[in-house]
């Protein structure tokens, strides 16, 4: 990952901020094809998640064709870019 203070110069983030399964139970494996939003002061990270794991995914051969897309809010201290999927997002959305 790579993060910049003016968008001119970057520097490489050590490892990845969706590498393991969250916890809700549409949010079972890594988060993939993710895109950042930015509301004001705040961003987000929009990503997909494949569905496959779930007891559905047994009764159901076409379950694996689901993708669930999910939002975190992007964090940062010291220069650190980072997320907790499991905490919960509030977003106002506008008509």
């Amino acid at each position: 990952m790579m993060r910049s203070v003016d968008g001119v110069t970057w520097t490489r983030q050590d490892g990845y901020l969706l590498p393991d399964a969250g916890q809700a139970p549409t949010d079972g494996a890594k988060g993939q094809h993710p895109d950042v939003i930015v509301a004001g002061k705040r961003a987000y990270l929009i990503y997909f998640v494949h569905q496959g794991g779930e007891d559905e995914a047994r009764a159901n051969p076409d379950w694996h064709r689901r993708s669930v897309l999910q939002i975190v809010e992007l964090k940062e201290k010291n220069g650190v870019i980072t997320v907790d999927r499991n905490a919960p997002v509030h977003v106002r959305l506008k008509r």
